[in-house]
């Protein structure tokens, strides 16, 4: 009967300790874990800049990426970091992206990671380059006016610019811009004199500016142009001589009336008669 009772003992203490082995070796559960050596990067206006950001994981892996839209934005995990590379900056200002880090075993383990890119060098271009230059020509086919002459500038720019010209013989479609912009100009009537006519446009907008230098040739050959010289005022009306041009082939004479005269000033007179021959040259004859 000792023996027995011994015997059931010893039983049943095995299985206890059994009991206690198997409970023993229960594997414990570890949270996800997730750290970034930081949550905010800055990248050059270059094609191709890149920065880093270290990652450390534990009992999970990760992964990243872009917020949607933001195509000039690339992100990629390499080993425990995640890169950040960025398509060239063309334009003057910042600009500004984001990235998610997320754990796999837990998406509400997740970092906001903020990209800033450098702004581009400020430019502004006329076909490609700092200045370009036209010539018109300075008279026009019959039955052709001036727009038939226009010519387009391609304006390039990452900037507001303005355009300023102090001419009225030419017309200009824009004055104002940004980005890709096609600027027409033309002549807006002929050059009816014996010399070119030419003038500057700038367009200008932060500190950068790009030029185009116009030119219209004459509509007279060189030399060709009567000037009235010598003048003198009478009582009844002036008299003057004429100074010609040595290509000179014919001219009209002008006369002002009595009554006019008797109202101007000699320097009025003058002017009056100049500005006439100069704007009015007789350039073909029958």
């Amino acid at each position: 009967m000792k023996n027995f009772v011994f015997k059931n003992l010893l039983a049943i203490m095995a299985a206890a300790t059994l009991s206690v082995g198997i409970t023993s070796c229960k594997e414990h559960h570890h949270d996800p874990e997730l750290n970034l050596s930081g949550t905010s990067v800055t990248l050059e206006a270059a094609a191709g800049s890149s920065s880093s950001i270290s990652v450390t994981a534990e009992n999970t892996d990760w992964t990243v990426s872009v917020i949607q839209g933001q195509v000039w934005l690339n992100a990629r995990k390499n080993g425990n970091l995640v890169t950040f590379t960025a398509e060239e900056n063309k334009d003057a200002k910042e600009r500004t992206g984001t990235a998610v880090v997320t754990a796999t075993e837990d998406n509400k383990l997740s970092y906001i990671i903020n990209i800033t890119q450098k702004p581009g060098i400020s430019s502004i271009t006329v076909n490609g380059s700092s200045s370009a230059e036209f010539t018109f020509p300075g008279a026009f086919d019959t039955g052709k006016s001036g727009i038939d002459y226009k010519q387009v500038f391609k304006i390039s720019s990452n900037v507001q610019w303005t355009l300023s010209s102090d001419v009225d013989w030419l017309n200009i479609s824009s004055k104002s811009g940004n980005g890709d912009v096609d600027l027409t100009v033309y002549p807006t009537s002929e050059n009816s004199s014996d010399e070119a006519r030419t003038t500057k446009l700038t367009l200008s907008g932060a500190g950068v500016s790009a030029t185009i230098n116009i030119t219209q040739d004459p509509a007279l050959v060189p030399d060709c142009i009567v000037r009235p010289t010598n003048i003198i005022a009478l009582y009844n009306g002036i008299a003057f001589g004429y100074s010609y041009g040595r290509n000179v082939a014919h001219f009209y004479r002008g006369y002002m009336e009595k009554s006019v005269v008797g109202t101007m000033s000699d320097n009025e007179i003058i002017e009056t008669l100049t500005t006439n021959f100069d704007r009015n040259p007789v350039t073909d004859f029958d």
